[in-house]
């Protein structure tokens, strides 16, 4: 004959697993973790923005990334970009045959942009037919 044993969760028998001691701390800790990443969040925003050339055409090809940042965002077929910045920070616009361009956010969610191009580097450029 087997003897079935049920706990109550108690406070006198919740010594058998995680003490509420031990319990508190963890939620405590959990709670400052969210807190912390839920700042952090707050504290960059989307920004969207149209990239063109100085005749007002839009530049496909166009690089976007934050400054200091290894990675970034492309310009889509109409020169249409998104991408999410830190609060102060610097976009930088780059890509083959334009000058680049630096252009500090601030908290601005739209930026939109008319970039110069760069004779200099299109002349290595051939074209093999």
């Amino acid at each position: 004959m087997h003897i079935i044993k049920i706990y109550l969760l108690t406070p006198g028998n919740i010594n058998r697993g995680l003490k509420i001691k031990n319990m508190r701390k963890l939620l405590l800790t959990l709670t400052a973790i969210l807190s912390f990443l839920v700042t952090v969040t707050a504290q960059s925003h989307i920004v969207t923005g149209k990239v063109t050339d100085s005749l007002g055409n839009p530049l496909p090809s166009a690089s976007i990334r934050v400054k200091g940042a290894k990675s970034g965002t492309a310009a889509d077929a109409n020169g249409n970009f998104s991408i999410s910045v830190p609060s102060g920070a610097t976009l930088v616009f780059t890509g083959i045959g334009i000058i680049s361009q630096e252009i500090a956010v601030g908290n601005e969610s739209t930026v939109n942009v008319s970039l110069r191009t760069s004779g200099s580097e299109l002349a290595g450029v051939m074209r093999r037919v």
